[in-house]
C-alpha cells in the first residue's frame, strides 16, 4: 500500500527505537515529526532523486534529525521509493556548538579596536574582526576575500614577493612573536606606517596551523616622532650654536676644545686657540647700524670656515670675537701659516648693505701643551695674546709669551 514501509535493516529500526518487524507495514510518516510530514510527503512523490534533512520521531517522541536519500527504484515488479536514512543529531548539534563557539568568538574580536586575522599556512583567511574588514579590500563582485594578501594588499600574489617581510614566512622560519612595520603610500602623497604583529597559531597536536595577525595605523605616532625628534635636534642646535652664524657657540666650543686636548695628549700632539676679534667693528655698527653688523658678522664666519680645515672648529663666543682649534699640528709652522692666511682672507672687502666694508683682525695664539694643559688656560692665554696683537697696531698675529701675564703657570717652550 502507498507510504507503507515495505522493508527496512536493523539499523534502520534502531534509529527509531522498534525492533524489526515492528516496522514493517508502518506508515512512513508515523516515524516522521509533524512539522516535517508536508516535506517528506512532496519529496516522496517527485519522480527525481533527493537527498534532504527532515526530522524523525522516534517510537519514545524524541525528535532527531535525519538526513534522507530517496530515489525512485522497480521492487518486486512495481515502482517504490528506496531510501537511506542517517540520524545526523549528534553532528548538527557539534555543528551548531562549534558555530556557536565561532560566533562568540568573533563577537568578542569585534570588540578588540585593533585589526585582528587568523591566517592558515596557505595565506588562506580563517577568520577576521570588523576592524580589519573595515581597513581590507573587497572584490567587485562583493565575494568574500579568501587570501591575506587580497584582503590588506589588493595583490594576488604574497607581500614576501615585493620584498616586504611575510609574517607568515617570518614565522614559518622561526616560530616566535613578530613585529614588523611598514610603510605605504597615501592618497595626498605622503608615506603612511602599519605596525603589524603576528604569533604562532598552534594545533592541539603542537603542530604550526598559521598565524594570528594583528595591525594598526601608526602614521599619526610615527609622524609625532619624528616631528618631536626634529625639534630636539633643532632645539639642541640652537642650545649649542650661534643663532646669527650658525657656528658652535662657547658651550660647545668648549666641549671640543677639552676633547681636542684628550686627543692630543694621547697621541702627543700640538694643538693651537686662536681667539680673533674683528678691528673696529664698533663703528660698522654705529655707522649703518645691527643689521649691516649682522650681515658682517655672518660673512666673517663664513670666510673664516674657509680658511680652515673640516676637522677644525671654528666659534663665535658673542659680540666680534671668534676662537678657532687647530687640531694635530706638527709644528708651531702650521699654525703661523694658517694665522697668515686668515689675515690675507679678512683684508679683502666683504660686501654688506651694497657697500664693500674693509674690516682686520687681531689674532692671539696659544699652544698645547705650551702655554697650558687645561682649556681655560689655553683661552685665557690666547685671548691675552690677542690684546696684544692689537696693542701693537691691530691686523696682525701674536702668540703667547713669556712677557704676558694671563695669570696662569706657563711651561718652558
Amino acid at each position: 500500500e502507498r507510504g507503507r514501509v515495505l522493508e527496512g535493516n536493523p539499523a534502520f529500526s534502531a534509529m527509531f527505537g522498534y525492533a524489526p518487524e515492528e516496522v514493517i507495514d508502518m506508515q512512513t510518516l508515523q516515524l516522521i515529526a509533524p512539522e516535517s510530514r508536508r516535506l517528506v510527503t512532496e519529496k516522496n512523490r517527485s519522480n527525481t532523486s533527493e537527498t534532504y534533512e527532515a526530522i524523525g520521531l522516534r517510537k519514545d517522541g524524541a525528535k532527531i534529525l535525519v538526513e534522507i536519500s530517496s530515489r525512485k527504484s522497480e521492487y518486486r515488479g512495481r515502482m517504490v521509493r528506496v531510501a537511506a536514512l542517517r540520524d545526523i543529531t549528534e553532528q548538527r548539534r557539534g555543528e551548531e556548538q562549534i558555530q556557536a563557539e565561532r560566533t562568540f568568538l568573533q563577537s568578542v574580536i569585534d570588540c578588540v579596536p585593533e585589526a585582528i586575522l587568523v591566517i592558515g599556512l596557505d595565506h588562506r583567511l580563517i577568520m577576521m574582526n570588523q576592524a580589519a574588514r573595515e581597513k581590507s579590500h573587497e572584490g567587485s563582485d562583493n565575494s568574500p576575500i579568501l587570501h591575506c594578501h587580497e584582503a590588506l594588499h589588493d595583490s594576488s600574489v604574497a607581500c614576501g614577493q615585493f620584498g616586504d617581510p611575510c609574517p607568515l614566512e617570518t614565522i614559518r622560519r622561526k616560530p616566535s612573536t613578530v613585529a614588523l612595520t611598514y610603510s605605504y603610500p597615501k592618497e595626498e602623497g605622503d608615506l603612511g606606517y602599519m605596525e603589524v604583529r603576528a604569533a604562532p597559531l598552534w594545533s592541539p597536536e603542537g603542530e604550526l596551523r598559521g598565524i594570528i595577525k594583528t595591525f594598526r595605523d601608526i602614521t599619526a605616532r610615527v609622524l609625532a616622532e619624528k616631528s618631536l625628534k626634529e625639534n630636539e635636534q633643532r632645539f639642541n642646535s640652537l642650545a649649542h650654536h650661534d643663532a646669527l652664524t650658525g657656528l658652535p657657540n662657547r658651550l660647545l666650543f668648549q666641549d671640543r676644545l677639552h676633547h681636542a686636548i684628550r686627543l692630543a695628549r694621547r697621541e702627543q700632539r700640538l694643538l693651537a686657540v686662536l681667539f680673533l676679534d674683528l678691528d673696529h667693528f664698533k663703528q660698522i655698527n654705529d655707522s649703518l647700524g645691527h643689521d649691516a653688523g649682522d650681515a658682517l658678522l655672518q660673512a666673517v664666519a663664513r670666510r673664516l670656515e674657509g680658511c680652515v680645515r673640516a676637522s677644525d672648529t671654528v666659534a663665535r663666543l658673542g659680540g666680534d670675537e671668534f676662537t678657532i682649534v687647530l687640531e694635530q699640528i706638527a709644528e708651531r709652522q702650521d699654525v703661523e701659516t694658517l694665522a697668515g692666511k686668515i689675515l690675507e682672507a679678512m683684508s679683502s672687502a666683504f660686501p654688506v648693505a651694497g657697500r664693500d666694508i674693509h674690516i682686520g683682525t687681531s689674532i692671539g695664539i696659544s699652544l698645547y701643551p705650551q702655554h697650558g694643559e687645561q682649556a681655560a688656560d689655553l683661552m685665557r692665554c690666547a685671548d691675552t695674546a690677542m690684546y696684544a696683537a692689537k696693542s701693537e697696531g691691530r691686523g696682525t698675529f701674536r702668540f703667547f709669551g713669556r712677557d704676558m701675564a694671563c695669570g696662569v703657570k706657563r711651561l718652558s717652550p
